[in-house]
């Protein structure tokens, strides 16, 4: 389970970054996407959660917020999740 999470991450990663620009998934090093988590995370979805927010910061020069899918008005722009 949690090797078919890393590697769809990665493949999501890798389309974000190919269309960053072109779909605007950042502006003035801000996103407004979110990476969505489950209501209760297990320590590695957090981890890989983390590491995904790091990567994206890195490249695209933007911060995503982490939320779990819980959370009240979580915007329909998720990066992973629901």
């Amino acid at each position: 389970m949690h090797d078919t999470l890393a590697r769809f991450a990665l493949l999501l990663f890798i389309g974000i970054v190919a269309q960053a620009d072109e779909h605007g998934f950042a502006k003035d090093g801000k996103s407004r996407f979110v990476i969505a988590t489950p209501a209760k995370p297990m320590p590695e979805e957090v981890m890989a959660a983390n590491w995904l927010a790091t990567t994206l910061k890195q490249v695209i020069e933007a911060d995503f917020a982490i939320n779990t899918e819980d959370t009240k008005d979580l915007p329909d722009n998720n990066v992973v999740g629901r």
